[in-house]
């Protein structure tokens, strides 16, 4: 009789532990490492002419010299974007799968997102216009995260009445 009880409890104490062990952390949803406020660190765009660097075009293609042509460069890059254009901005994601970014605290964007792909992909939808926004993820820490996307357009660079492809590749770095 006493040997029965002592297996009973035994196996009670068995069975306590056993639904202790497995009401344990691994039971709560990962929380991506994207979730937080992000604050504008740094940014890098290299623009390219029908394939060629910016600078190497405006040398072989435009005859400029290489002080012109770095003139020229920062000119056309400061035409498209500049560091301050991004100075002070925020981008909050939340664990509802919803953004905003701030610039100087105030809202310039809000929607949806969602991170694809292994957390190589981020997918911005604006809640504005519905437009969708794709970037590569390329490092994604607790801290620290670098997006970058791509895009072209055309435009008659030299003057001479045929459009070039004007391609920028756009890097973003962000840290909490």
């Amino acid at each position: 009789m006493v040997h029965k009880l002592r297996l009973l409890v035994i196996l009670g104490l068995l069975a306590t532990f056993s639904v202790l062990v497995s009401c344990n952390d691994d039971d709560e949803p990962k929380v991506s490492p994207i979730v937080g406020t992000w604050n504008y660190d740094s940014y890098k765009l290299d623009i390219t002419v029908d394939g060629q660097d910016l600078l190497t075009y405006l040398v072989q293609v435009m005859g400029l010299t290489q002080e012109e042509a770095i003139f020229a460069k920062a000119f056309f890059t400061a035409s498209l974007f500049e560091d301050s254009d991004l100075e002070g901005t925020t981008f909050t994601f939340n664990a509802d799968g919803t953004y905003s970014v701030k610039n100087g605290g105030v809202e310039e964007d809000s929607g949806t997102y969602q991170v694809q792909n292994n957390n190589t992909k981020l997918v911005l939808t604006s809640s504005d216009d519905g437009t969708v926004q794709e970037f590569v993820i390329e490092t994604l820490t607790s801290n620290r995260m670098i997006v970058s996307f791509e895009d072209s357009f055309e435009e008659d660079i030299n003057e001479d009445e045929t459009l070039e492809e004007v391609g920028l590749d756009f890097e973003l770095t962000m840290v909490k």
